[in-house]
């Protein structure tokens, strides 16, 4: 792993910090040509780098990509005891097989990120692949309690070969995928599709409690089956805006 600067750390110890295998905070450590240390967490990274860390952590692939907001994998009295961020931004070529193929931004001042906005990492192996389990339409109401509405912001469940189930929301899509949302949920096509405003919605529940699960869902003309006829890129919520509130389809 280099930076810019003419000081190069390189990584010599990575782990993953959090309570069940495979899930956690990456967590590393480098040294630099000079003996400078330098160990922390990660704030953001690229497809590459999130694959080659699975790939260290001897899984096979990357799996769902989050902050660890509200201290969800990782609580603030554990990360008391350990540094803070120590890396903006990593990068690693597709394929990546070593750490010195990928490129860093250090953070100059640590202090600006607070307990909870760093980057948590799923790994998984190829037989706990996710699909399609359930879906629905929802948005929030005054007291931010979430309903099931049209129009709404797609929420989604995916499910495992061994049952393990995860929800959250689609950031993008297009309209063939709105179109057969809009009939998953009984209507008969879509009217319209775009994207919420920051205080529309369900833009709470992305930022604060669920999270995008989905960056990307896209069909087939006429598709009838989320598995068979789309495609979908699981989401790397800590690269997204999650203030907005992601694709909001409405039916007719």
């Amino acid at each position: 792993v280099t930076q810019s600067t003419a000081d190069s750390y390189y990584l010599r110890r990575l782990n993953l910090l959090g309570k069940d295998p495979g899930v956690g905070l990456p967590y590393f450590e480098a040294v630099s040509d000079s003996g400078k240390v330098v160990r922390g967490f990660v704030r953001k990274a690229n497809a590459g780098a999130l694959d080659l860390a699975c790939r260290m952590f001897g899984y096979i692939k990357k799996g769902l990509v989050a902050e660890n907001t509200n201290f969800k994998y990782v609580s603030e009295d554990t990360l008391a005891t350990y540094d803070g961020i120590a890396i903006d931004f990593i990068q690693c070529p597709k394929d990546a097989k070593s750490v010195y193929e990928c490129s860093v931004d250090w953070t100059a001042d640590p202090s600006v990120y607070k307990p909870g906005e760093e980057l948590a990492l799923e790994c998984m192996n190829y037989d706990e692949e996710y699909y399609f389990d359930d879906f629905m339409l929802v948005s929030s109401t005054r007291d931010e309690t979430l309903t099931v509405s049209n129009p709404g912001v797609p929420l989604v469940v995916l499910k495992s070969k061994s049952g393990a189930k995860k929800s959250g929301f689609i950031y993008t899509g297009d309209r063939n995928a709105a179109h057969l949302a809009c009939k998953y949920v009984g209507y008969s096509s879509v009217k319209d599709a775009y994207t919420g405003k920051s205080d529309d919605y369900v833009a709470f529940w992305i930022r604060e409690k669920i999270g995008y699960l989905i960056s990307m869902v896209a069909c087939v003309p006429g598709a009838r089956d989320f598995d068979k006829d789309c495609s979908f890129t699981y989401a790397e919520s800590s690269l997204f805006d999650l203030d907005r509130a992601g694709v909001v389809v409405e039916c007719q």
